[in-house]
């Protein structure tokens, strides 16, 4: 079912600070400077989140003494807006004020107000565009957004962070129910594409570059519907010319971020217990290809394999792979401390490699269906 959770589970007592590990539930922080609205914001998120069924506590932080409850308490104004709960904390962790929070409410998902420091999935709310420097600066967590409640100046703002205004809480509501809250899936298995298209060395869109009368899009599409059952998602936008319907597009969370937020991006919105993920930059990629990962995974579940990846002469394949989505999910705190390297991630996890002979043995050269073409000189050299 996800990451819904009902109460404190057990095997969450008591363990290091959640931030460096899988959290029990979806924690969402919202930081910035005083008086840029941050309450404002979230008395109209919760809102919309009890209109839509949805328990969602809050946990506000403070640096003053508290105040007696009442309506112009923040802390009353986010129970009176939706929120299922609501935990005031002073001085302790954030960590120690969601179990607190959990320990006496079942929860859907949580947002948090404050607590810059917080290895969190964060939004910045700001005043204008001026601000996000310095609040980026302080914010420890991966930022998913900005929240300006007037317009800023866009060269401010890094292509890849998405921006919103102040009158768009309801985008920003949906936004975050898609990643609280994906649709569970009976597919134990889901086939995924990193598609998002930009290639610095290629120079164009890979996905639309065409081998034996087909788009690349098409063969990594392909390959995965034939070792897969159900949908296929693919991560990012899709192209213009070529949108390829069948499939299921998620926009990157942060465009451009490389192969570690994307994958993070899809085990957040996706509920299958494994993803078997292909790249785009592959042209002979086959579904033979793709079924010594599927055949060897009953044996690696028992074993609490997190990654399944080949290893060739020249060392680990980041893709295809076959992942854990528990395990993904462990990439936050990587993220949120400004790593995105796919080997960062996967030197702490174990891993089982699959050799080349994986392969060879069923007369397939690994060399040549994983042969990643990413720049023009090598398509040119390579490709027939």
């Amino acid at each position: 079912m996800g990451w819904r959770a009902r109460g404190l589970p057990k095997w969450w007592k008591g363990r290091a600070p959640v931030g460096h590990d899988v959290l029990p539930l979806p924690v969402f922080g919202f930081v910035g400077p005083s008086g840029a609205g941050k309450t404002a914001l979230l008395e109209e998120l919760l809102s919309l989140w009890r209109q839509g069924g949805w328990r969602v506590g809050a946990i506000k932080h403070i640096h003053h003494p508290r105040k007696d409850e009442g309506p112009g308490v923040d802390s009353f104004r986010l129970e009176a807006a939706g929120a299922a709960a609501v935990c005031v904390a002073e001085e302790e962790p954030w960590d120690e004020a969601l179990r607190k929070l959990l320990a006496r409410e079942q929860l859907d998902w949580v947002v948090v107000e404050g607590y810059h420091g917080a290895p969190l999935l964060q939004f910045l709310v700001l005043n204008r565009g001026e601000n996000l420097p310095e609040e980026r600066q302080r914010a420890r967590g991966w930022i998913l957004g900005a929240v300006l409640r007037e317009k800023g100046d866009p060269r401010l703002f890094p292509p890849s962070l998405p921006i919103y205004s102040a009158n768009e809480a309801e985008a920003l509501a949906k936004a975050i129910e898609a990643m609280a809250a994906p649709k569970p899936s009976p597919f134990p298995v889901a086939g995924c594409i990193l598609a998002g298209g930009r290639s610095r060395r290629m120079g164009r869109d890979k996905r639309v570059l065409r081998q034996a009368g087909t788009t690349w899009l098409a063969i990594a599409a392909k390959a995965l519907a034939g070792a897969v059952e159900g949908p296929l998602f693919a991560a990012g936008t899709p192209p213009e010319e070529d949108p390829h319907p069948e499939l299921t597009w998620l926009p990157d969370l942060r465009p451009g971020e490389g192969p570690l937020a994307a994958l993070y991006g899809l085990a957040l919105r996706l509920t299958s217990p494994w993803l078997l993920v292909v790249p785009t930059d592959m042209p002979f990629l086959t579904k033979e290809a793709l079924y010594p990962f599927l055949e060897i995974l009953p044996l690696g579940e028992r074993e609490g394999v997190d990654a399944f990846l080949p290893k060739l002469k020249d060392g680990w394949q980041p893709m295809p792979g076959l992942y854990r989505r528990e395990a993904l999910l462990r990439a936050l705190s990587l993220l949120a401390g400004g790593e995105r390297s796919l080997h960062s991630w996967r030197i702490r996890q174990k891993v089982w490699a699959l050799p080349e002979e994986t392969w060879r043995k069923q007369g397939i050269d690994p060399e040549k269906v994983f042969m990643d073409v990413d720049d023009e000189v090598t398509r040119q050299q390579r490709l027939p």
